[in-house]
């Protein structure tokens, strides 16, 4: 309750590690300033374990992945709160999903966060699941793929519901996120706005065989907003679609 986990080293989890069907509860505080020379520079949860952080702040953690927090095989429930200017050399600076967990966020913050790699604030894979309710996703960078969310793998879902994808950044596709090998975003409301994405100046990207995209309120993308390079993917587009201040048009 309330309190501060900080400048703390180890090979997992620099912060706090919680394995094997234990059960970690956060009420406020901060984790910060923690390192991993694996992964979950802040927090990783992993082996059947349990999170649950209400309110609190997990800040300039860093990791080689999930700099901010990562989860293995767990449960994690976020509600409030936020994650902040966390660096990973390689994946998912603000938070790292893998391995079948399933993470669910409501009125989370998640912002400012760079990963070298793919997924500025959010690298899922392994058939993992992810629902975000009134989250935003905003001026997260990725050296690669998917400045806001990068997805990967079968069965890996992420869930938007009333949330918002802005202004992140990634230096090759995906500015906002990139959905890869099957994985499948579905935006079931909310916006994508001012994402940047170098490489076809895609906003969205959409590959590697029969990936699902649904988006509503697609609106004021720079650098394009358009959905491609699918390479036989499936893209849907449902609902009210507007797009502003357009500036590549190809």
């Amino acid at each position: 309750y309330g309190g501060k986990v900080t400048a703390n080293t180890a090979e997992k989890g620099g912060g706090v590690l919680v394995i094997d069907k234990c059960k970690l509860i956060v009420k406020g505080g901060t984790v910060e300033k923690n390192t991993a020379t694996n992964n979950g520079g802040g927090i990783f949860v992993a082996n059947t374990s349990e999170m649950k952080m209400t309110g609190g702040t997990v800040k300039n953690n860093k990791a080689i992945s999930g700099a901010g927090l990562a989860a293995y095989l767990a449960k994690a429930t976020m509600t409030g709160g936020t994650i902040e200017k966390n660096e990973a050399s390689q994946h998912g600076a603000g938070f790292l999903v893998q391995r079948e967990s399933v993470i669910s966020m409501k009125d989370v913050t998640i912002q400012k966060n760079n990963a070298k790699e793919n997924g500025g604030a959010i690298h899922i894979s392994g058939f993992a699941t992810l629902n975000l309710d009134k989250t935003v996703i905003g001026e997260n960078t990725a050296g690669m793929a998917g400045g806001g969310i990068f997805a990967s793998g079968d069965k890996t879902v992420v869930t938007l519901k009333d949330s918002a994808i802005r202004t992140n950044t990634a230096g090759t596709a995906g500015g906002g996120a990139s959905a890869m090998s099957h994985a499948r975003i579905v935006m079931e409301s909310g916006k994508i706005n001012h994402n940047t994405g170098s490489y076809d100046s895609n906003v969205i990207t959409v590959s590697h065989l029969n990936s699902l995209t649904k988006l509503e309120l697609v609106v004021g993308n720079d650098l394009g907003s358009e959905i491609r390079n699918c390479e036989s993917a499936e893209t849907e587009i449902a609902g009210t679609v507007k797009v502003e201040s357009r500036l590549n048009s190809s």
